[in-house]
């Protein structure tokens, strides 16, 4: 139980079950994304009711000296369709977007696979690292606190919304 009894939230009983997952979410995470330099944003997607929220992640960029991958990063790269942001002006606190379309970045004036651009991803898709620093910054502070020392749990809130701190 959590009882906040201080206004604007409060008095308000609170009931949380806090369900243990173990330590397997760390160990499968060989398809989830942990190269993340930084979280930009985030935006709901889908329906009011039955959607989801998406985050704007920028990945780590690599440095120019790994010459092994970088012919096949240039064929990897996808030209965006839509505006963009580039991962590395992100990192320099650059949040300019580029127009669709372009191949090098209009502010640092990189080429595409080498500043890759930031995407959009569910949140499932997100490694362990990413997913703590995204419930450290969105989700209810009493959520944090559980997870400072249990991090392997999920917390279901008894009522229509979470409590707070």
């Amino acid at each position: 139980y959590h009882f906040n009894g201080l206004p604007p939230s409060g008095p308000l009983l609170s009931k949380l079950s806090v369900i243990k997952t173990g330590q397997s979410e760390q160990t499968n995470a060989q398809d989830q994304l942990n190269d993340v330099a930084m979280i930009i944003q985030r935006r709901w997607e889908g329906p009011e009711d039955k959607g989801y929220w998406a985050y704007e992640i920028a990945l780590r960029t690599k440095d120019d000296n790994d010459s092994k991958n970088k012919q096949q990063e240039i064929l990897d790269v996808e030209i965006p369709a839509t505006p963009w942001r580039c991962s590395f002006c992100v990192q320099q606190q650059v949040y300019d977007m580029n127009p669709p379309n372009i191949d090098v970045c209009c502010n640092c004036h990189q080429p595409l696979y080498l500043c890759k651009p930031t995407i959009w991803v569910k949140y499932e898709q997100l490694g362990f690292i990413p997913r703590r620093e995204i419930n450290e910054r969105y989700s209810p502070k009493i959520q944090s606190l559980i997870h400072t020392r249990w991090p392997f749990t999920v917390i279901q809130y008894s009522g229509s919304k979470p409590p707070t701190i």
